[in-house]
């Protein structure tokens, strides 16, 4: 059965066109979610927490793009958001009447916990990968703590942010991939010459 979420908020099709990122945010017992509605197309982000004895952050467990239907409703591959007149809420399954209140957050604490998931999930997965391909190198995932909490600007809004991410991993995938490479050159050579 496919869940949809159903997103009514208080400011209707006014909102829809506005030519900015709108922040939401609700919450059910064990997640968050946080959406950002945009005039094209909308985002909706299911965030948990890491803890670890490394250090604490976020998780993006799912997310889900959706586009603008000409109704002005937003539709993504597991969720739905309509335009509505009453105060905001979600729900999983569109038959439900109750759903999850819907809160205008601080742009600058939904921005922090954006970019603390994207961030840590993206470094998770270069150190899973680094791992794979290189068991003896001892990177580890809780490095991405420690890197976190030397960048700067925290609150960037999140596309912005995820752009630079993206950068700074790369970059320090191919400095880690180097290395390593050139580490197992070293070795190969010691030993053709013995």
């Amino acid at each position: 059965m496919k869940q949809i979420f159903v997103i009514a908020y208080l400011l209707g099709n006014t909102l829809l066109s506005d030519a900015q990122t709108t922040l939401y945010q609700a919450s059910d017992k064990f997640n968050r979610y946080y959406i950002e509605l945009q005039p094209d197309q909308a985002r909706i982000y299911k965030i948990a927490r890491y803890l670890d004895k490394a250090g604490t952050g976020y998780l993006m467990q799912d997310e889900d793009t959706l586009t603008k239907q000409a109704d002005g409703s937003y539709t993504g591959h597991r969720s739905a958001i309509r335009p509505g007149k009453d105060m905001g809420t979600m729900t999983f399954n569109p038959s439900r009447k109750s759903g999850y209140k819907l809160e205008t957050p601080k742009t600058a604490d939904v921005n922090y916990i954006l970019n603390n998931a994207y961030y840590l999930d993206q470094y998770f997965d270069m150190s899973r990968e680094l791992q794979t391909q290189y068991p003896s190198t001892g990177h580890s995932f809780r490095s991405g703590f420690a890197q976190w909490d030397a960048i700067p600007d925290k609150n960037m809004e999140h596309q912005k942010f995820r752009t630079l991410a993206d950068r700074q991993i790369k970059a320090m995938k191919d400095s880690l991939l180097q290395y390593e490479q050139k580490a197992i050159d070293d070795q190969r050579s010691i030993i053709e010459k013995h």
